[in-house]
């Protein structure tokens, strides 16, 4: 009887437990009365004229397996979702990956020509086109069709200076080299145009060559403006070839001075009562350190930050407030943006940090330059460090500074070792108008024959930011042979005349820089000529100093800079914190 009770009990749970068919069909069942609820519901709204907001069911309401598929339904959709978000961003990627790969095969493509151009002028100096020197104003208008043609067609060498100046326009034939270079077009504006220049349009004056250079020029008459014609410097990208002005050669050059500039953690903080301070809570991108002192009726305020130092100065005799709420209060004053930060007073030991950050990062008065030889048919910088010295470069650098040992060495050695002697026993230094520099020069830094790279000699060369390079007769140059991210701008100096014991007595100049270096004082005179003098050695000096100040205010160079302020700050926290 018990047996029977209790397989009638579990009959009638049977019955009462809806199977997955009977709650399909009562899904089923309740969606259609939903609907026909809501088609009613809509039918009385047109009819009265009232709008009707529809309800969400209510998830009290629905049966556990209709909340089970509605949430899968919404982790089904998030995830195609995100699926497809992820192909979106991968697709992105490989686009970006396949134009950097276009733009690196195009780079390679043009250093390979530049390459072969090197490679043809290995043996000698590089061919440039011959010169055609335009017709007088007066006899262009006796050329004509038949007689271009006639020239075109006769085709002939180069003609010389003299037989350019004496030749009438019917006679000038050009060589096949310049119709390949410029054709038929540029042949024509040669002969028709009296101003025609062939890599500068900015030129209005027809160019004047090394041949037809003269001396009365460089006794202070207007010289005419020159082109690129006889420039070592080989085009490449990122960099531009400085073009010579119309401008008179002075007997003598400036050497610009330092900026005047106040050291005021120096001359008001040091070594006297003052209060140094650390934000707190700033975000790593950013580093902010504040010194306030108190004067006679005056408070100064340094404010040191990735991008510069500050100097502030608040005419007061006091403040009632003191500590961290002066702090506030002085720095609300000179409306900063860093007024409502938290600081952290600093220990005393900070002041010595900040005063050797002061003295490297001010308007500097000391400089260090490279210098190296180039000789020809070299185009590569593991050739070019691993130069010697000869007697052509020995006379220059004795021009442009003097020879001094470097043990022992009490001035501006610009990072050479004055202690041991590892980076060679000399180098050369020149001191002039409050300025001190020190040449990196390469042939005097250490040579390692197992090294192929001489490592030794590019880690201070490569870390100028000016590089003056000499080039041997027949030379060439292209700046980004030598990779480097600090070197912005390289004054080439080539030799071009010689007296009768073999000494050279005249140099040309040529600039090249960053594309986002600004203009360089002074400028190069056309002809770009100079004799072995003074007044050579100041041209060049000036010329490396205002490059290197005008690569301060390069945005890249600047971005750098930014970068190196910001680590020296936060290595100052960090050593004071810990």
């Amino acid at each position: 009887a018990e047996v029977e009770e209790q397989e009638d009990g579990k009959e009638e749970e049977e019955e009462q437990q809806p199977g997955p068919e009977e709650d399909e069909g009562e899904d089923e069942e309740e969606k259609g009365a939903d609907k026909l609820i809501s088609e009613f519901d809509l039918m009385l709204a047109e009819h009265s004229g009232d709008s009707v907001e529809v309800e969400d069911e209510d998830e009290g309401e629905m049966t556990p397996r209709r909340k089970e598929r509605r949430k899968k339904k919404k982790k089904d959709k998030e995830r195609k979702a995100r699926e497809k978000d992820d192909e979106k961003e991968k697709e992105k990627e490989q686009e970006k990956e396949k134009e950097k790969e276009k733009e690196k095969e195009k780079d390679k493509e043009k250093e390979e020509k530049l390459k072969e151009k090197l490679k043809g002028g290995a043996s000698g100096s590089i061919q440039m086109p011959p010169r055609r020197r335009a017709p007088e104003p007066r006899q262009r208008h006796s050329l004509n069709t038949d007689a271009l043609l006639a020239m075109i067609a006769g085709g002939g060498g180069s003609p010389s200076v003299k037989a350019r100046r004496s030749a009438s326009p019917a006679s000038i034939s050009p060589s096949p080299s310049s119709l390949d270079d410029e054709g038929l077009g540029g042949v024509v504006a040669a002969l028709v145009s009296p101003r025609r220049h062939a890599r500068n349009k900015s030129l209005d004056r027809p160019a004047i060559g090394v041949g037809e250079y003269s001396p009365s020029q460089e006794a202070g008459t207007t010289a005419e403006l020159g082109d690129l014609r006889d420039c070592p410097i080989l085009t490449c990208l990122r960099f531009v070839i400085e073009q010579p002005k119309r401008a008179s050669l002075t007997n003598s050059y400036r050497i610009p001075p330092p900026p005047p500039q106040e050291m005021w953690f120096k001359d008001y903080f040091h070594n006297r009562p003052h209060n140094t301070y650390i934000a707190q809570g700033v975000p790593e991108v950013d580093s902010v350190i504040v010194s306030i002192c108190k004067g006679v009726g005056v408070y100064r305020i340094l404010l040191y930050t990735k991008k510069a130092s500050t100097k502030h100065r608040i005419v007061r005799s006091g403040f009632s407030e003191s500590g961290r709420k002066l702090l506030q209060r002085l720095l609300k004053i000179i409306k900063s943006p860093y007024a409502g930060l938290r600081y952290k007073e600093a220990p005393s030991s900070m002041q010595d940090h900040l005063l050797k950050f002061e003295e490297q990062h001010a308007e500097c008065s000391r400089f260090k330059f490279g210098v190296m030889p180039v000789l020809a048919g070299q185009s590569k910088e593991e050739d070019m460090f691993a130069n010697c010295s000869f007697p052509d470069f020995d006379r220059f650098l004795g021009l442009i500074g003097d020879r001094v040992p470097l043990l022992g060495w009490k001035k501006f050695a610009g990072g050479l070792d004055t202690k041991r002697e590892s980076t060679g026993s000399h180098s050369y230094f020149f001191e002039g108008n409050g300025n001190e520099i020190m040449y990196h020069v390469s042939t005097e830094l250490p040579l390692s024959e197992a090294d192929v790279q001489q490592i030794e000699r590019k880690r201070h060369i490569g870390n100028d930011i000016v590089t003056l390079v000499f080039l041997e007769e027949g030379a060439s140059f292209v700046p980004t042979c030598i990779s480097s991210n600090f070197l912005h701008v390289f004054v080439v100096v080539q030799p071009i005349s010689r007296d009768a014991n073999g000494d050279v007595t005249k140099y040309s100049v040529h600039v090249t820089h960053r594309e986002d270096v600004g203009v360089i004082k002074p400028p190069i005179p056309a002809p770009p000529h100079f004799d072995h003098s003074a007044t050579f050695r100041n041209f060049i000096v000036s010329k490396m100093v205002n490059a290197e100040r005008a690569c301060y205010k390069a945005p890249e160079f600047a971005r750098k800079l930014e970068a190196s302020r910001l680590k020296y700050l936060q290595l100052i926290i960090r050593s004071c914190e810990s």
